[in-house]
C-alpha cells in the first residue's frame, strides 16, 4: 500500500498521544531491517483508514517509506472504530489509563453509530475495548460531560441492595452497570 493512500483519522487513534520515544525505537528497528507487523487498514468509503499501527506508520513516514505492507479489511466506519478500540489491548506499547479510556470512548461511539437508539452497556464496551468496567464508566462520564447522548440506562433485572456496613446502596443483576 502506498503510504500516501493511508488516511489517519483521529477518531480511530486509540492512544491519547503518540510516544516520540516509541516512534524513534520503531524507526531504528526499521533502519536495522527488523520485521515489524503489517499496518492494519480498513477500506471505508474509498479510503484506506489506519486502525492499528500509528507508531509504526509514523516511524515509516520519518524514514521516508513510500509504501508498506498492510492488512486490509472491508467494513464500515463503525467496524473500523471497533477494530481501533481493540488495538493495543494485547500487544504493543502498554496502554496508559488515558489510552484505555480513549479505547472505551471509541468503542462506545462505534456502538452508537451501529444503533443510535440503544445505550451501549458497560460490559459490552469493556469487552470490545479490552478494558475494565471502571474505565468504561469513566469514559461514559467524560462523554456525557461533553454532551454526547448515550441514551437511558436499561435497569431491567436490577435490584437495589443496601450494604449495611457502609450504608451504601448499589445495584445488582444482569443489566448494565
Amino acid at each position: 500500500v502506498k503510504m500516501a493512500d493511508i488516511v489517519l483519522n483521529p477518531d480511530l487513534q486509540a492512544r491519547e498521544k503518540l510516544s516520540r520515544e516509541n516512534v524513534e525505537d520503531y524507526a531504528e528497528a526499521y533502519r536495522t531491517g527488523a520485521k515489524m507487523p503489517a499496518l492494519r487498514l480498513f477500506h471505508v468509503a474509498d479510503e484506506y483508514v489506519l486502525v492499528d499501527g500509528f507508531h509504526r506508520y509514523n516511524a515509516m513516514k520519518r524514514l521516508g517509506f513510500e509504501d508498506t505492507e498492510a492488512t486490509i479489511e472491508a467494513g464500515s466506519l463503525a467496524d473500523a472504530m471497533l477494530a481501533a478500540a481493540a488495538s493495543n489491548s494485547r500487544h504493543g506499547l502498554r496502554r496508559t489509563k488515558g489510552d484505555a479510556r480513549r479505547a472505551a470512548i471509541i468503542a462506545t461511539n462505534a456502538l452508537l453509530k451501529l444503533n443510535p437508539r440503544k445505550r451501549p452497556t458497560v460490559d459490552k464496551v469493556a469487552e470490545l475495548a479490552g478494558v475494565g468496567r471502571s474505565t468504561v464508566e469513566a469514559a461514559f462520564a467524560d462523554m456525557t460531560a461533553a454532551g454526547v447522548k448515550l441514551g437511558a440506562k436499561d435497569t431491567r433485572g436490577r435490584k437495589a441492595t443496601v450494604n449495611v456496613e457502609s450504608e451504601t446502596t448499589h445495584e445488582t443483576g444482569t443489566g448494565e452497570g
